[in-house]
């Protein structure tokens, strides 16, 4: 393990701009393993009303589409005119989009709405960030 891990140091410093791509590359394997796992964590916030897992799966698939195409925007936006810390801004509105969804899509009330969407982003954001490493790592290790 110590030889692997000194190999990949010394060729991700060799290659940073490699490894980056690498990264870039997986990326999009990371976002669908979370929408996956956070299928799942629907199904169970709404295991109620019924619905079969897939119904959760393209909601989500649906939203992060809609997500990453303004992400994109707004990347193309700020490369032209800096949005500096409004991107905080863009990101709630993002998520806030999510809750008008849920409410929408689920029919219920706000209050269980509300409290539904702020446990799933509140999961959201650790699986994102569990992912993330883990896709760090793999990355970084079959580099």
């Amino acid at each position: 393990f110590s030889k692997t891990l000194l190999r990949q140091g010394v060729r991700s410093l060799q290659s940073p701009k490699d490894l980056l791509a690498a990264f870039i590359g997986s990326f999009s394997w990371t976002i669908l393993a979370l929408i996956i796992v956070m299928a799942g964590a629907m199904y169970l916030f709404y295991w109620r009303q019924k619905r079969y897992y897939v119904e959760h799966l393209v909601l989500l698939m649906h939203w992060h589409s809609g997500a990453l195409l303004v992400l994109t925007l707004m990347l193309i936006w700020n490369y032209f005119l800096p949005l500096g810390a409004y991107w905080g801004f863009i990101i709630m509105g993002v998520f806030v989009f999510l809750w008008f969804t849920m409410k929408r899509f689920y029919q219920q009330n706000w209050f269980w709405t509300t409290l539904k969407w702020f446990w799933f982003s509140f999961f959201y954001l650790i699986g994102f960030t569990v992912l993330f490493v883990i896709g760090l790592l793999v990355v970084f290790t079959f580099f």
